[in-house]
C-alpha cells in the first residue's frame, strides 16, 4: 500500500471557505484503487503547525500514479489548492505488507504495533 501525505500553509488573508470547497472536492473524487483518504485543518494544539493535512492509502504506487494525474484532481489543484496555499509539501511512501512487526523493524515507518506477548524479550 502506497500512503499519500499531503500539508499545506494557507497565504496570508486566504479564504477558508476555498479551503474547504477542495478539502471536499478531494473527497469526492472517484478513484479506482483508493483504500482510504483523510482531510482536516490543523487542530491548533501546537504553534508553528501547517494548517491542513490530506491523507490518501492507495493499493500500490500504480493507483497513486493514476491519481497524481487525475484530471479532475489536478484541476482541483490548479484552481483550488493554489489559490490558497502558500506552500504544499508532500511525500509518498509504502506501508509493507506485514501485519505484525515492531516500529524498529521497518525502514521509513513510525507506527507502533504492539507485539504479542510470546515475541516481547524479557528485561
Amino acid at each position: 500500500m502506497i500512503r499519500n501525505v499531503v500539508v499545506g500553509r494557507l497565504r496570508p488573508g486566504a479564504n477558508p471557505a476555498i479551503l474547504d470547497e477542495a478539502l471536499q472536492r478531494l473527497l469526492a473524487l472517484p478513484l479506482d484503487g483508493l483504500v482510504e483518504m483523510h482531510v482536516g485543518k490543523d487542530a491548533g494544539l501546537r504553534q508553528g503547525s501547517w494548517d491542513y493535512v490530506i491523507t490518501a492509502d492507495f493499493t500500490d504506487a500504480d493507483a497513486y500514479r493514476a491519481y497524481d494525474a487525475d484530471e479532475e484532481h489536478n484541476r482541483v489543484r490548479r484552481e483550488l489548492f493554489d489559490v490558497v496555499s502558500e506552500e504544499i509539501a508532500r511525500v509518498q511512501f509504502e506501508i509493507p505488507d506485514v501485519q505484525l512487526r515492531t516500529h524498529h523493524e521497518i525502514d521509513g515507518e513510525s507506527a507502533w504495533v504492539e507485539p504479542p506477548a510470546s515475541q516481547r524479550r524479557r528485561r
